[in-house]
């Protein structure tokens, strides 16, 4: 933003302007001021081409206490003819912590990542009267979710450094490209619990099968197998054993065929001669992915607050592995299409507040592809900034010389000469 270079005053423009020294252009390096009649003022960047904003920086007014205490981010997908509010991960609008003075900055990650050319900043709150300086962070024309990489009609939203996938009830996985299997439907069965056979729906009761649908044949209540029948009922008598007839040189020979037992099941081979018989038991395996192992979150320093910082992981084994990292809960990044490999991405923290009350936060991360899935976690401890505070030092030696009472009912305190206090 600073950069007039890259971001010309006339891309930036407002709802309104109080004066002279308070124009939209001054949002940059000066200060930006709405009219004092504006109920709902913005300010808008024009990046004159397709940008990703990750973060987001303010500050008040320098010569006056009025700073903005929340906002909201919206952006255009249609060249600024209609704009749309920015929402978190769980579909409600986000609203941005702002400034608490009119010279600290306020700096907050934007989680999903925004991809557009236009964005406007809306004041909700201030001190006094809207008084903005602003900075962006982000870089030029990532898309992750360009072209969906979310399967089975997921919808692909946008963080850092990678993408995540909001699937539909029957599909799960970092993609969206496991289903889900429904538990079995159960047979229709009467008042007393017995099953019904089932039927078409016309009402036609069907034979029974077994488990891998092949049809048995009828039996009488007791058990005993019916003959088959034609469809008219006609009884069907059981075939005769067959006969073929072979020629010899001699004469006639009649040879009757034995129907016994089937004889195992077996291929022919491409070679010259020979069978091989088909393998049982054969292990199914998905081509391109190997199972994960070794999957490990390293360990990560204390952090304070509202600060963004950086996961990192080992893996000994795994290929096409996405990784996702979650903050207490929070998708805040991941990392797709790994190989037996480390690796790293940055968790950008925009709510101060989902860190723990005990002062550490749990991260926790899963790594998985269509053959395996592998969690981990940890846990980070969270520095908090102490400010006005005052600490009392007491002596407990003192020379004041011999013979000096003191106090108490020891005659054992002794005031200090110099009371010593410290602030920090």
């Amino acid at each position: 933003m600073t950069n007039g270079a890259r971001i010309a005053d006339e891309q930036i423009t407002a709802s309104s302007e109080l004066d002279d020294k308070s124009l939209a252009k001054y949002g940059r390096y000066g200060c930006w001021c709405p009219s004092w009649e504006d109920e709902q003022p913005w300010l808008q960047v024009n990046f004159s081409r397709m940008v990703t904003i990750s973060k987001i920086k303010t500050q008040g007014r320098p010569d006056a206490d009025e700073w903005v205490k929340s906002y909201e981010l919206h952006y255009s997908s249609d060249n600024a003819a209609t704009f749309e509010a920015h929402k978190d991960v769980l579909g409600d609008v986000q609203t941005y912590i702002g400034n608490k003075n009119r010279d600290t900055h306020a700096t907050n990650g934007v989680t999903p990542v925004i991809y557009t050319q236009f964005i406007r900043i809306r004041p909700k709150t201030w001190n006094d009267h809207v008084g903005l300086r602003v900075e962006f962070r982000g870089c030029n024309g990532v898309n992750y979710c360009l072209n969906n990489p979310c399967l089975n009609s997921g919808a692909c939203v946008m963080y850092t450094n990678g993408f995540g996938c909001s699937c539909p009830s029957d599909y799960t996985g970092n993609a969206c490209q496991t289903y889900i299997t429904p538990p079995p439907t159960l047979p229709p069965t009467t008042s007393s619990g017995t099953t019904l056979p089932p039927t078409t729906s016309s009402g036609t009761t069907l034979p029974p099968t077994t488990s891998s649908g092949t049809t048995l044949p009828p039996t009488t209540p007791s058990g005993t197998t019916l003959p088959p029948t034609t469809p008219s009922g006609t009884t069907l008598s059981p075939p005769s054993a067959l006969q073929t007839t072979q020629s010899n040189i001699g004469g006639t020979t009649q040879t009757n065929l034995d129907t016994g037992p089937t004889n195992p099941l077996t291929t022919t081979s491409s070679g010259i001669t020979g069978s091989t018989s088909v393998p049982t038991g054969s292990v199914s395996t998905t081509m391109g992915y190997a199972s994960i192992a070794g999957f490990a979150l390293n360990p990560i320093p204390a952090q304070e607050f509202g600060q963004s910082f950086s996961v990192g992981w080992v893996m000994t084994a795994g290929t096409n592995v996405t990784v996702a990292i979650a903050y207490n809960g929070i998708p805040c990044c991941n990392a797709i299409a790994l190989s037996n490999t480390g690796g790293q991405c940055d968790c950008l923290i925009s709510v101060p507040g989902l860190f723990d009350p005990d002062g550490v936060v749990n991260i926790s991360a899963v790594a998985s592809n269509l053959v395996s899935s592998v969690p981990a976690y940890i846990q980070i401890e969270v520095l908090k900034t102490i400010t006005q505070v005052s600490f009392t030092m007491l002596t407990t030696y003192s020379d004041f010389g011999t013979g000096v009472e003191g106090r108490g009912s020891q005659k054992n305190i002794f005031p200090a000469e110099y009371p010593v206090i410290r602030s920090a």
